[in-house]
């Protein structure tokens, strides 16, 4: 177990398959994310020497790749892109009370 690049701790080889997968996703998702932010600050750095980058739309800039780096990343949580559709649908739910008669605000 320690020499071994995966071990299976249950007998299912669908597990096997599974983290197979989940790996190519997670090598794919990280280029995907180091491409972007590379980009992004080979324009920003362009737009510097140009002359037509201040420093408040650089660090904007930079939050906003970090941002959208952070939600790019969130694909692989488990449930994607439901687990928020989710919670919205569970914060639907919440019965509202309504005022009777005799109720006073």
């Amino acid at each position: 177990m320690e020499m071994s690049d995966v071990t299976l701790m249950d007998s299912n080889l669908s597990k096997l398959l599974f983290s197979i997968h989940m790996g190519t996703k997670v090598i794919v998702t990280v280029q995907e994310n180091i491409a972007f932010s590379v980009a992004v600050k080979l324009i920003v750095i362009a737009l510097t020497f140009a002359g037509k980058m201040t420093l408040l739309a650089a660090i904007a800039a930079d939050v906003g790749v970090m941002l959208l780096v952070s939600i790019n990343g969130m694909k692989l949580l488990p449930g994607g892109a439901t687990l928020c559709c989710q919670r919205r649908r569970q914060y639907r739910k919440v019965p509202i009370p309504s005022l009777g008669e005799n109720e006073i605000v």
